[in-house]
């Protein structure tokens, strides 16, 4: 688990870097990159928890644009279970 948490808080972390070089970007440009970032990673699980993550980071930015990276790091973290138990019952 704690493997996953770090893929987690890797693809967030890189929603954080696309969105300084993009600011113009929106949730679906976002969403191809970490789909494209995360497919170095080999494990499937892996992959879907840092998309999930991103989303709903990127979500959460959209509906709160004024939160800062530390803000938003601690809402993912707040709901890293939630992510991955939707994973763990999607397969």
């Amino acid at each position: 688990m704690e493997e996953v948490k770090i893929a987690i808080i890797a693809a967030v972390s890189e929603v954080f870097r696309f969105r300084r070089e993009n600011p113009k970007s929106d949730y679906e440009a976002i969403i191809r990159h970490i789909t494209d970032f995360s497919n170095r990673e080999r494990d499937s699980f892996k992959k879907m928890a840092m998309i999930s993550a991103a989303a709903k980071t990127a979500s959460y930015i959209e509906r709160n644009p004024d939160s800062t990276e530390k803000q938003v790091i601690r809402h993912v973290m707040s709901i890293i279970n939630e992510i991955t138990n939707s994973i763990e019952l999607d397969e």
